[in-house]
């Protein structure tokens, strides 16, 4: 399959910090526009090979990261939005080399309560992934992901007791002096 490469204007655009859905959105419009195979997607409901569209997701953004090096990675695993997929299901591979993807970037992974604020379960990305993001020395950032001003910092006190069973030990935050990371 061959692949379409980011224009300079495509890498400018997605080098930033990565909020909201954005790289999120453009990263599974890759992935569905490079996925050959008989799928519609309508809405947020898919018909077709779910466990193959997390695949090419996966795949899509790792790509994604080499191309761009972006500072900041979010949203990793929203592709776990649009149903549970479980990472013994086959798609665990894929989202390894997206995590070794990151770990070879040097970018950050946000690591966001949204989901906790919502009531509809645990951090994203899911806990495998922050296991092996963490013990691969990948860089974490904290957020809410607050699209209201009651969700800000929503669930950190859960979060961190969750990031230290999980093996991480420290976070990136961002002050005056630029990047620095702290204990947790």
């Amino acid at each position: 399959m061959k692949t379409q490469t980011l224009s300079a204007a495509e890498k400018r655009l997605y080098s930033v910090a990565v909020v909201g859905g954005g790289i999120a959105g453009y990263t599974a419009a890759l992935a569905l526009k490079n996925l050959r195979v008989d799928y519609i997607w309508l809405g947020r409901k898919p018909f077709g090979d779910k466990l193959l569209l997390a695949e090419k997701y996966f795949e899509t953004l790792a790509r994604m990261i080499r191309e761009v090096s972006p500072d900041i990675i979010g949203h990793f695993d929203i592709i776990d939005l649009y149903g549970k997929y479980e990472p013994a299901g086959g798609y665990k591979s894929a989202a390894l080399a997206a995590c070794d993807a990151a770990r070879k970037s040097g970018a950050l992974v946000e690591i966001n309560t949204g989901r906790l604020f919502k009531g509809k379960g645990g951090l994203y990305p899911d806990d495998f992934i922050i296991k092996q993001l963490s013990e691969n020395g990948v860089g974490l950032i904290l957020s809410s992901d607050a699209h209201q001003k009651e969700a800000l910092g929503y669930g950190f006190d859960s979060a961190l007791l969750k990031l230290k069973t999980l093996g991480v030990r420290r976070l990136a935050v961002y002050g005056k002096n630029g990047r620095t990371f702290t204990e947790i």
